[in-house]
Order: C-alpha cells, then structure tokens, then sequence
C-alpha cells in the first residue's frame, strides 16, 4: 500500500518534480484517517521498490488497533520467503484484535 504515488514518487526521485507531474493520486493517508477497523501493515526492510521507512510511517498514521509485521525480502518475495513469519503475524493479529 502506498502512502500516496506522488509522495512515493517524490520518495523515490526527489530531484524530480514528481509532485508536480502526477496525475494520479491515490491519498492513502486521507483515507487511513476514516478508517474503522482494525490495521495490519505488513512490510519488508528489504523492499527496493517502497522504502521501509514508508511502511512504518503508514502504520504510525494508522487509527489503533494496529500491528506491524517487519519481514525481510524483496517488494513482493518478501510474503513467499518469509511465509511463516507473515502467516503467524497475521493469525496473531485477527486473535488480539478480532478475537478470532
């Protein structure tokens, strides 16, 4: 999930106008600030595509209840390499915070 394309962008590139350029913007952080349910960011320290430091700053941004699960591995490996860590994370999660 993204925090929104033009901050991803601007994240990524910050020589570039990216702000500026974009025409699609997906406000990610507007919408978390509504939200009504319980949060489950899940994000590696390995991913080259979205920074970690914006997968915690989506979390922080979160509404409680939340979690984190930190993995390690690549922008999509990262569920396949670590799929024990991700499963157990998120079995935790629905049990502390759904009751399930």
């Amino acid at each position: 999930m993204y925090l929104g394309l033009s901050l991803q962008g601007q994240e990524l590139y910050p020589i570039f106008p990216v702000r500026q350029l974009s025409q699609i913007e997906y406000p990610t952080l507007d919408f978390l600030a509504n939200i009504q349910c319980p949060v489950l960011v899940a994000h590696s320290r390995d991913d080259r595509l979205i920074p970690f430091a914006l997968g915690r700053r989506l979390y922080e941004a979160a509404p409680e209840p939340k979690a984190f699960i930190a993995l390690r591995g690549g922008h999509v490996a990262a569920f396949r390499t670590q799929a024990k860590v991700y499963n157990v994370g998120g079995e935790e999660f629905l049990a502390q915070k759904l009751g399930w």
